[in-house]
């Protein structure tokens, strides 16, 4: 997708999350760890049910998200979740609006590249993660929790996401098929 990118300055930390509701997404982890790092600041989550999980996990959104104003209450930290289902376009300006985008995924050393990451960036905001199998196409790119704390990762800015966006944009792919072609071509 392509489309202008608004970046807009929060008066305090907000940082972001999304993805599908499965407790190995680490989204509560996430909220102890902004607790412990900001007297003040923003949690976005967008989280939504995915429809292959089953109908236990609507009971489970609930309580998380009862969970995670419990965890919150008499802090500085202010909660907004969302759970309906947006445009790609729609995700990553949702997405470009936080100063830190992070995943903070468990292991999950048996599953594949996450798609999260594609999303993350396309918005063009620092991004944030653990060391999850599910990252390891980006691990030397980027910042990893907890190696790197939060307000590191905001003040390092979006310079290693912009690298990504340009390593990935459909010209130098195009560019790499081409060679690619080109290479088996002569070799016939």
């Amino acid at each position: 997708l392509e489309f202008k990118i608004e970046k807009t300055k929060n008066n305090i930390p907000t940082i972001g999350s999304f993805g599908f509701y499965f407790k190995n997404k680490g989204f509560e982890n996430l909220i102890y760890s902004v607790k412990s790092e900001f007297k003040k600041a923003k949690i976005r989550l967008h989280i939504t049910k995915a429809h292959f999980s089953g109908s236990i996990t609507n009971n489970d959104i609930s309580e998380f998200i009862l969970s995670c104003y419990n965890i919150l209450k008499d802090s500085g930290i202010e909660l907004e979740i969302s759970t309906n289902f947006m445009s790609d376009e729609n995700m990553i300006k949702w997405l470009s609006k936080n100063d830190l985008n992070a995943l903070f995924y468990e292991s999950n050393m048996d599953r594949g590249i996450s798609s999260a990451v594609d999303y993350c960036v396309s918005s063009e905001t620092p991004l944030i993660t653990t060391e999850s199998g599910q990252f390891r196409h980006i691990l030397n790119e980027i910042p990893i929790y907890p190696n790197i704390l939060l307000k590191e990762a905001i003040e390092l800015g979006n310079q290693a996401i912009l690298d990504l966006k340009n390593n990935w944009s459909n010209t130098k792919f195009i560019n790499q098929y081409e060679k690619i072609i080109g290479n088996i071509l002569n070799d016939i």
